[in-house]
């Protein structure tokens, strides 16, 4: 099963028809008729998401739709639910009512399946993102790495997008009468032409046989990264099925019909553009995050918890493909003689500027990170005992080549010692960072600024 479904609506017709629908596409589907009896379903089992039309009341009242949906927005444990509310075309009374009360999709009648059930895939799709952007934030706040910002809420920018010039005006006129921020009529060639990430809705005129093009405009903008996050919706023909179950499969956030009140654009529009900031926060938060938790905040080099937990991942693949990996341990010499005769500040001087030499030297496809202290890691793929040696001696010869400056100006010569150690991940990671650990004593031992191949790699 792809999910639970609840359907809520009085006429048995309409629950036997998208029950017969849902459970085709491998739906769990329950079905009830009144007001009373979805709120005991869903407080038993909350749903994937439920499709509400009009419901009978306890008092047998009809029309409880509106009074269901903002019954599901103020519960806790319930709010999250995906909500698509059954209408009768896209002229009726009552959608703006439905749109306002917290629905996330209208469905009109006569229903149509395919629309359905791209819609359905929509919002499942769109559900899972947040949930794991949540999952995310709330994982790095237990962890102390996710701080609660105040919020900043950007101006909008959107761009209206028509082959044909007047539409796109009309349509861009038609929005800016109700909105404050700025709306730009553009072409498709200067939609996908203009500066990237420079629009966070677009709204794209597929109507009056512009399907196609409205179409590929979407996939273009869904595979540009600066546009990625975009918010976009798409006007389509009421009758043009097809265009509306491409557009939503290919990453729309919305259809409106071209039918529907120019009230109820800019209501969808102004929607999807607080989805859109609102995922743009979370998304924000939880990469500051991941950054916070991976990364060293002195030297801007990864952590040890992410090196470790990187170096289990090489070990795998090297053991999957067969081709060997190198670890490079790397530590300042008599880094705390620096600390006792300058000071802490210019130990950590000296610490960034080190890394940021070793980083520079390496490969775009390695892995540097410092360990803790003065010590660093560096992490090589598909690479030989030979060019794992070579490089260590030229990471040595680097870093003596150039003393760091202190802020006095003076000059501090540096060395550093490096242990190497190489495998066919088969052994576990640790085991080979170990090995490189015991080469790096050796180059201690044996003078420092030097490289040493650990000797079961050498042999």
């Amino acid at each position: 099963m792809t999910g639970q479904v609840l359907i809520a609506d009085r006429s048995c017709d309409t629950r036997i028809l998208l029950f017969s629908i849902l459970r085709d596409a491998q739906y769990d589907v329950a079905a009830v008729a009144t007001a009373d009896d979805a709120r005991a379903a869903m407080q038993a089992r909350a749903p994937s998401v439920a499709i509400l039309g009009a419901l009978a009341g306890a008092k047998g009242d009809a029309g409880g739709a509106e009074r269901m949906i903002r019954y599901i927005r103020a519960t806790p444990g319930l709010a999250h639910i995906p909500l698509i509310a059954l209408c009768d075309g896209p002229g009726a009374a009552g959608r703006m009512a439905l749109l306002r009360a917290g629905a996330d999709e209208l469905v009109a009648r006569p229903l149509r399946e395919a629309t359905l059930l791209a819609r359905m895939r929509s919002l499942l799709r769109a559900c899972e993102t947040d949930h794991a952007l949540i999952e995310r934030h709330a994982a790095l706040r237990e962890l102390g790495f996710a701080e609660r910002r105040a919020v900043f809420e950007p101006p909008a920018r959107v761009a209206v997008v028509s082959p044909l010039r007047a539409r796109a005006e009309a349509l861009a006129r038609g929005l800016r009468a109700d909105v404050a921020y700025p709306v730009e009529p553009l072409s498709p060639e200067a939609a996908l032409g203009g500066r990237p990430g420079a629009c966070d809705l677009y709204l794209i005129d597929a109507s009056g046989g512009h399907g196609p093009a409205g179409l590929r405009l979407l996939a273009e903008l869904r595979a540009r990264p600066a546009a990625r996050h975009a918010a976009v919706v798409i006007l389509h023909d009421d009758a043009d099925t097809e265009t509306a179950v491409m557009a939503l499969d290919f990453g729309a956030n919305d259809l409106i019909a071209r039918e529907v009140a120019p009230a109820e654009i800019t209501l969808r529009v102004n929607t999807q553009l607080s989805r859109k900031h609102q995922a743009d926060r979370a998304r924000a938060s939880v990469e500051e995050g991941l950054r916070l938790a991976a990364v060293d905040p002195l030297t801007s080099l990864y952590n040890r918890r992410y090196a470790m937990a990187h170096a289990e991942a090489l070990a795998r693949r090297s053991a999957e493909s067969g081709r060997p990996y190198a670890v490079l341990i790397a530590d300042l010499d008599r880094f705390k003689a620096v600390n006792d005769r300058f000071g802490h500040p210019a130990g950590d001087r000296v610490l960034a500027e080190v890394a940021a030499r070793l980083r520079s030297d390496l490969r775009a496809s390695d892995t540097l990170a410092r360990m803790g202290g003065e010590e660093f890691m560096a992490l090589m793929p598909d690479t030989s005992p030979q060019v794992a040696l070579y490089t260590a001696r030229r990471l040595c010869a680097q870093v003596v080549a150039h003393p760091c400056v202190l802020e006095s100006g003076l000059k501090l010569p540096v060395t550093i010692s490096v242990g190497v150690a190489v495998s066919s991940g088969d052994e576990p990671a640790e085991a080979v960072i170990a090995r490189a650990d015991r080469a790096l004593y050796q180059s201690k031992s044996s003078g420092r600024n030097m490289a040493t191949m650990e000797a079961a790699t050498a042999a």
